[in-house]
């Protein structure tokens, strides 16, 4: 991530527009690289059609728009980049079954490296938002579940981003926000602390909200005492 590039105060800070599937839609985007890579000479919208033959449209077209989105596919045709080559090179050889497509529906979760390709990816992309939730466990009671409260904790640290509008209908900004804590959760970023209805920070979490402290807008709330915060002791 290119910290030095990003002014966490503007507007067009790095964030992603649009849609965004949850973290279990992952490992098909894993898989929708490798099938990629095993076939790089063709179309796009022939690719497009085997992974419709085993999942659904929607499904294929949402992954692969936020493959585009962290810079996993580009023009011309929707080919490899070095981001979306490396995470098709560490998945396992072993799955890919010649003309049998039946490995395209197997893959139920991302290998540890994988994992961190895509954090690597998130950061780089979307790193306003993803520190949103960090700084907001930080410095707020938040609810594993979705609420009221988490909603407009999200939403109050990034509305200046110019791709949100604090004027959205309550279910987008709601599912806006589930998304990137369910994305947080996930990357073990945070975790149910307690009774299991709160968020802490994890130890990864709290590292990195130190590494990305300097991206954090001056209108983010931040306690003087920050080791009496939950995750912090």
């Amino acid at each position: 991530m290119k910290c030095s590039a990003v002014d966490p105060s503007s507007p067009d800070s790095p964030h992603i527009e649009g849609l965004q599937p949850s973290h279990c839609e992952l490992p098909f985007a894993c898989v929708v690289l490798a099938l990629r890579a095993e076939r790089p000479q063709d179309p796009w919208q022939d690719i497009r059609d085997t992974l419709h033959e085993h999942a659904s449209e929607n499904k294929v077209d949402e992954v692969a728009s936020i493959l585009r989105k962290l810079g996993c596919l580009a023009d011309p045709d929707d080919t490899l980049t070095g981001s979306g080559a490396t995470i098709a090179g560490v998945f396992e050889q072993s799955e890919l079954d010649g003309e049998n497509m039946s490995w395209i529906n197997k893959k139920e979760a991302l290998t540890s490296i994988e994992r961190a390709l895509f954090q690597s990816l998130l950061l780089e992309h979307d790193p306003i938002p993803m520190l949103a939730v960090l700084n907001q466990v930080e410095t707020e009671s938040v609810a594993c579940g979705n609420s009221d409260a988490r909603t407009a904790g999200f939403i109050d640290r990034v509305g200046y981003l110019a791709n949100y509008d604090r004027t959205w209908k309550e279910n987008t900004k709601e599912t806006k926000t589930e998304v990137h804590f369910d994305w947080a959760e996930h990357l073990d970023w945070v975790v149910p602390a307690g009774s299991g209805n709160r968020y802490e920070l994890t130890s990864t979490g709290r590292e990195l909200r130190k590494q990305l402290d300097h991206l954090r807008p001056e209108e983010w709330t931040v306690p003087s005492e920050q080791n009496t915060l939950p995750g912090t002791e």
